[in-house]
């Protein structure tokens, strides 16, 4: 990109707008993906023709399309962080700027709407991807398979991000949903895959191998004790 735009026009301008137009193409694509999981197919049918308007796309295109947000969104992706560009167009803010992307369809892809969704679907056919799928797979591809000893510093920003929406879910008490969220077992699943993960930092704060990682796993404890202590 330097070779594009600033070793031709002696400024960074058109390098901070093109980098800027990358980490936008690359979230575009992310988004694209997010809209399997939970999603319907819609074919527009008169009645006198057979088959569903909407149908759940399959279960395991939706766990398709999770996998491939776990490697390609979910986890480090510092190949989008060069340092020899962000030091000419920005001073701060390096190790946030990829987890402002990841944060935003991270939540998107955990939110109560879409978990709504996915309950229906489980209500139509027990076959389908389930909601308990959903975050089971997303906590297991954020934690669990992770190294636990050491951990890079995006990796604990995603792993932070990722708490936090589930926290967010569990303690949500507005009532503008398309279905009856406090009667629905939205919360409940969510409260059982903070207990897991709960189990697991318990686990992984003995193995890590450095101060960073341990702080890290001890302080995501104890904000869940805290989220279930002020609900």
């Amino acid at each position: 990109m330097p070779k594009w735009t600033s070793d031709k026009t002696n400024d960074y301008e058109d390098l901070e707008e093109l980098y800027g137009e990358l980490l936008s193409v690359w979230s575009r694509y992310i988004g694209h993906v997010v809209t399997y999981v939970g999603g319907l197919n819609e074919i527009e049918k008169k009645p006198s023709q057979k088959g569903d308007v909407y149908s759940v796309i399959s279960k395991e295109k939706q766990k398709e399309a999770v996998d491939w947000l776990l490697k390609n969104a979910f986890s480090n992706q510092n190949w989008l962080i060069e340092p020899t560009i962000l030091n000419k167009i920005e001073f701060d803010g390096y190790n946030q700027k990829l987890l402002t992307y990841q944060s935003r369809h991270l939540y998107n892809l955990i939110s109560v709407e879409r978990l709504g969704r996915l309950l229906d679907a489980e209500f139509l056919d027990t076959k389908n991807y389930k909601a308990l799928d959903l975050l089971s797979d997303i906590r297991k591809g954020i934690w669990t398979n992770n190294s636990a000893s050491n951990l890079f510093i995006t990796e604990r920003n995603i792993q932070k991000a990722h708490l936090e929406r589930l926290i967010t879910i569990y303690k949500d008490n507005k009532t503008n949903y398309s279905f009856n969220f406090s009667l629905s077992d939205v919360k409940s699943l969510i409260y059982g895959d903070l207990l897991a993960l709960k189990s697991y930092l318990v686990v992984a704060k003995n193995r890590a191998n450095n101060d960073e990682t341990k702080y890290h796993y001890l302080e995501c404890i104890k904000r869940i004790e805290d989220c279930f202590e002020n609900k």
